[in-house]
């Protein structure tokens, strides 16, 4: 799993035609989940000690496009067995979300 961070302002509707509507709400639950299983060590092992020391990197940029990134990370062999419960339940959920029961899950 990568992680992708997506967004909505506001994330709930309060009135309007939208009134009661809720964004990515399931998707912030699960990954709050699967954080929150992590070790304190294994949360620093997810995150990119670049991205962690500064607030904004980029890595790419125009005439920088075809950069290789070294792997970093987190397998899921190493976490918690509720961190990889959490993020095998997070796996399945997106593909079922986006159509992708051909995937392993």
């Amino acid at each position: 799993m990568s992680p992708v961070f997506a967004g909505s302002e506001p994330v709930a509707a309060k009135s309007g035609k939208f009134k009661g509507t809720t964004v990515l709400q399931d998707e912030q639950n699960r990954g709050v989940a699967l954080v929150n299983a992590l070790t304190d060590a294994q949360r620093g092992e997810g995150s990119p000690q670049e991205f962690r020391r500064q607030a904004t990197t980029t890595s790419t940029e125009a005439w920088k496009d075809n950069v290789v990134l070294d792997y970093t990370g987190l397998r899921a062999s190493e976490m918690t067995e509720a961190a990889a419960r959490a993020a095998a339940r997070t796996r399945r959920a997106l593909h079922r979300q986006h159509g992708r029961r051909d995937m392993r899950a």
